[in-house]
């Protein structure tokens, strides 16, 4: 019985590649900047983006080592742990993954202060890891398995929901995406020069996109006894159900200038994320209240 960490084929490889070509793309044009005014500082320029791919290739790859576990212990870095040596486990948490950004993870401290992360963003088959040291290495189970968290029927009909939403529009993210769009067609309207095909065609592909990205920041929630649903404001297609016997913990999160997102992690530790931009902080509590009075643990990092 052993579990091989797997790089995550998007987060891991799609990831690296992209911040690689972006930041050496930035140094190439502080270069030809050089050529072009004739002096040395592009190069430098180049040179310092050079090293910064350089320093985050090391930094994503080292942070996503080679992880084997069984029921005897962990491999990491060619050296093997047993599984009596560790000191403290915590299989959901947040700690930096790159310049100081925080990240989901499982944490393992040894006796020897040796610390081991298994980062979520950066391996495929991180639920099933965590898993495994939740019942070989806690529960001292011969045995790991994962809760069947899959129904053929899920029957909520009859359930009483509550609803925890704001207003699609007039919270700040609503306003912050009508008011660019009104504001873009507006002076478009009012423009007496004449508009060619493309100018109209680069105009409505920008307010889309727009709509469109800011539409998958408004998700909203509606909880009953038994389940939680979760929902969107304009895409209203979308429908997601969960047991709330399934749920393991609920994190409150944000991050920079993004909204306040709800991330859902379930008993197998599988981990997904809802930005909901047009809750109110006082709405976010009274979620909070309710997830509490079910017995869920709720981790609140950004709602006081």
């Amino acid at each position: 019985m052993e579990i091989v960490s797997k790089r995550h084929p998007y987060k891991f490889f799609l990831a690296l590649i992209f911040m690689s070509l972006f930041l050496l793309g930035i140094g190439t044009l502080f270069m030809f900047a050089s050529k072009r005014d004739n002096n040395i500082f592009g190069y430098l320029g180049f040179l310092a983006f050079l090293a910064l791919t350089i320093y985050f290739n090391y930094v994503w790859i080292k942070k996503s080592s080679k992880i084997v576990l069984n029921k005897n212990g962990i491999s990491h870095k060619n050296e093997f742990y047993k599984w009596d040596e560790i000191t403290e486990i915590n299989l959901t948490g947040k700690r930096s993954l790159f310049f100081n950004t925080p990240s989901e993870c499982a944490t393992l401290s040894f006796k020897n202060l040796k610390t081991i992360y298994i980062f979520d963003d950066l391996y495929s088959n991180s639920p099933e890891m965590k898993c495994f040291i939740r019942d070989i290495a806690i529960n001292k189970n011969e045995s790991f398995f994962k809760v069947n968290e899959n129904s053929l029927s899920i029957d909520y009909e009859n359930e009483l929901f509550i609803p925890y939403k704001g207003n699609p529009i007039f919270s700040f993210r609503g306003l912050l995406m009508w008011s660019l769009i009104v504001f873009i067609f507006i002076i478009f309207a009012s423009s007496k020069k004449k508009h060619n095909v493309n100018s109209e065609i680069a105009l409505f592909t920008l307010c889309f996109f727009w709509f469109i990205m800011n539409s998958f920041m408004m998700y909203y929630f509606e909880i009953s006894k038994n389940f939680l649903v979760v929902r969107n404001h304009y895409f209203f297609w979308i429908k997601k159900v969960y047991k709330i016997e399934n749920i393991h913990e609920i994190v409150f999160e944000t991050q920079s200038k993004q909204p306040n997102k709800l991330r859902l992690i379930t008993k197998n530790f599988e981990s997904v994320v809802f930005p909901a931009g047009s809750l109110s902080d006082k709405t976010w509590l009274e979620m909070k209240q309710e997830f509490e009075s079910k017995n869920i643990i709720v981790r609140n990092e950004c709602i006081y």
